[in-house]
């Protein structure tokens, strides 16, 4: 190296420094750095498999440097990795070691992460979990499995199978294949504008799922067809489960579906849990037109009281003004007026 003109220099101090550093410039100055793993050969650097993290265009930059120029200029070396942090902005190199920078790098890299498990935290807090006797019971990996339930429910308008279906479709592909193509056939019968729905292994092995629109002679692709289609798909890919749970819950269904298709999508629901092993289902909502698909028998009204408490009452139990009549409610609804709209009309509300 100082053959073809680099510059070297030795530092002896035992237990001072494994890692690896580079910092490097480019042509307009802009800064840069890799710490790391890496030995300075051509294995370390070209060959082997190493570990290392890339920085550049933020401040530690700056002390990087000025600590490497430090070494670089004095024998007078620091002996202690205990002292304490300083921010890029107070800090100066005399007073900065090799454990610092190691940690502020790692704070710059998971920034984000930190960020995201923060938010994840207050989601939690929320929903007041914490503070239930369920939550104390639960083993560690149980808590991070429904924390990340809930964020799941947060990111996706409580929808979480809607991201997450290319596992069930791996899954009922590879444990159920006859079964399996009998249930795309049902579905693509039942989600308008699609004539069919199949799909095509890669050479990686990964299974892509292809929607025929009616339309169109190509095939379009999971990643390349409307949400509402992908949603109502997943929907009625939970329906078919060969194994399903005893109870589903499901938020605010209508969120990004054409309002014609919720009646559809709400006798789906019921002929499910009507048939034997089916699921019980509890659905949330505020749309009236999936009101006026269900039944009075099958809609649950929640009132938050003026104490803070709610109340649970089922619509088909409303009281006309004489108490020997049928309720009020089921009585119009006989007569063709949509449950929908006499919720929307404050039937449903206490009067």
């Amino acid at each position: 190296m100082q053959k073809d003109g680099g510059k070297v220099r030795s530092v002896k101090h035992s237990n001072f420094l494994h890692g690896k550093m580079y910092l490097a410039e480019s042509a307009d100055k802009t800064p840069s750095a890799v710490i790391g793993r890496s030995n300075f050969t051509q294995r370390g650097l070209g060959a082997n498999l190493e570990i290392n993290i890339a920085l550049s265009g933020c401040p530690l930059l700056a002390e990087l440097s000025a600590w490497f120029d430090e070494l670089w200029s004095t024998t007078i070396l620091p002996t202690t990795s205990n002292e304490k942090i300083s921010t890029p902005s107070t800090a100066s190199a005399k007073t900065t070691t090799p454990s610092s920078f190691y940690l502020k790098t790692l704070y710059e890299i998971s920034r984000n992460a930190l960020k995201e498990q923060d938010e994840s935290e207050r989601r939690i807090r929320e929903t007041r979990l914490q503070n239930s006797a369920v939550w104390n019971k639960l083993y560690e990996f149980q808590k991070h499995g429904t924390q990340s339930v809930i964020d799941s429910l947060q990111q996706h308008n409580g929808c979480i199978f809607a991201h997450r279906f290319g596992n069930v479709v791996q899954f009922m592909e590879r444990e159920h294949p006859r079964r399996f193509q009998g249930i795309l056939k049902r579905i693509a019968d039942k989600i308008p504008g699609i004539d069919q729905i199949d799909t095509e292994k890669t050479s990686d092995g990964r299974l892509l799922l292809r929607f025929n629109d009616k339309g169109f002679q190509a095939p379009f692709y999971a990643q390349q067809v409307s949400d509402r289609t992908l949603k109502v798909f997943a929907y009625l890919l939970l329906l078919e489960d060969p194994t399903p749970p005893a109870f589903l819950c499901i938020e605010e269904p209508e969120n990004g579906l054409y309002h014609k298709l919720l009646e559809t999508l709400a006798d789906e629901f019921r002929e499910h849990a009507n048939r034997r092993g089916g699921s019980q289902i509890f659905m949330t909502t505020h749309q009236p037109y999936l009101v006026d698909a269900l039944e009075p028998k099958e809609v649950w009204i929640l009132e938050k009281g003026a104490d803070g408490f709610s109340t649970v009452r089922r619509a088909s139990d409303d009281p006309s003004d004489d108490p020997s009549d049928d309720p009020i409610v089921n009585n119009m609804v006989e007569e063709g007026l949509p449950l929908g709209g006499l919720w929307y009309s404050d039937y449903l509300d206490p009067r």
